[in-house]
């Protein structure tokens, strides 16, 4: 999979602004293009105009959109952007869904952005305009979080692995965060060291009995290392990538992803356990599991790493309706099948 459109909304703040480091790294990665956007005349910042101040409002948004357009090409002009292609764009309308649209209309592999931007009248706020992008974004969003300093191993001085942590529930839906979490750790990853960790968190509650607990558990690890043996071998051919996955149970799914991923690495290369989550919006719903698109909401208001939100295509072209109904795998073990539509869920 490869990241060669990558968008990178911009509201003028400094915060908005640090999301342009790692997306810099991805786009020289995959020799892509970055576009930068800024939306103007957001309808939200102007609701107040009233009586003779309307009257303003033409020559206000004049204003504005030279004034983005200045601040573009100054960005676009910055040394940190040296020898890239990047593209600038203003954009009239309302935040969200113009940095949709334009998304959409670029055929953008994945749009960059921080969690939070400036507040006040004329700025969006980067935070509502995340979650809502996270939420309806059929491209991959990487959400930086607000006052975290990037981690070296984000940026171009990294010298290992970029270790990317994927929750998994044994469903279809959850797996389409693979592809675009291996991409984007071979971007960030030193040469020939990508890494991804699989991650199942069992809810508790689901455990009714010593006997049902022993054989979910028993199936949930045969699912994970299939998936391991099957990533590896698919990888074999291409470049050198390491798949490691663990399962956990907790009563709190969300917050047992986010602790599990901050934690302190016993490995002192890493400083945390991994560097950037990434995971789907959707999962195996149903009785007794959690629903993907509300633990991907909950992680991100919680965790202080990267968060990939992925949307399954499947779900962005509107082909399946979550209903529980058990989607047909092209491949995989019994096992495998016979955990997907068990007591499974992610988001």
């Amino acid at each position: 999979m490869m990241m060669r459109q990558i968008i990178v909304p911009l509201d003028g703040s400094a915060r908005a602004e640090s999301a342009l480091p790692i997306a810099a790294h991805i786009a020289r990665a995959h020799e892509g293009t970055l576009s930068l956007i800024r939306i103007v005349g957001a309808s939200a910042d102007y609701a107040w105009y009233a009586g003779e101040m309307a009257m303003m409002l033409p020559e206000v948004m004049e204003a504005e959109r030279k004034e983005a357009t200045d601040y573009l090409a100054q960005v676009a002009a910055s040394p940190a952007l040296r020898h890239l292609d990047v593209k600038t764009k203003v954009i009239e309308g309302e935040t969200a869904h113009e940095i949709l649209a334009f998304a959409h209309t670029q055929q953008a592999d994945m749009i960059v952005l921080c969690s939070h931007g400036a507040r006040g009248l004329k700025r969006w706020m980067l935070g509502s305009v995340a979650h809502k992008i996270a939420r309806h974004s059929s491209v991959p969003v990487l959400i930086l979080r607000e006052g975290e300093r990037l981690p070296l191993a984000l940026t171009e001085q990294a010298t290992r692995s970029v270790r990317v942590l994927v929750p998994l529930d044994g469903s279809a839906l959850a797996e389409e965060a693979l592809k675009p979490a291996i991409a984007l750790s071979q971007a960030l990853s030193a040469p020939d060291k990508a890494a991804i960790h699989l991650l199942c968190v069992l809810p508790v509650y689901d455990l009714a009995t010593s006997v049902e607990s022993a054989q979910l558990i028993k199936e949930a690890r045969t699912y994970l290392k299939q998936v391991e043996d099957e990533l590896q071998q698919k990888q074999a051919q291409k470049t050198t990538l390491t798949v490691t996955s663990a399962l956990i149970q907790d009563t709190e799914v969300a917050l047992a992803l986010v602790n599990y991923g901050e934690e302190a690495s016993p490995n002192m290369e890493h400083s945390r356990r991994c560097d950037l989550i990434a995971m789907a919006t959707h999962g195996r719903g149903g009785l007794k599991r959690w629903v993907m698109g509300s633990i991907a909401e909950r992680v991100l208001e919680k965790t202080k790493l990267p968060l990939l939100v992925v949307r399954p295509e499947k779900i962005a072209r509107g082909d399946i309706v979550l209903d529980g109904a058990h989607e047909g795998r092209s491949e995989g073990g019994e096992e495998k099948e016979r955990w997907e539509q068990s007591h499974v869920g992610l988001l």
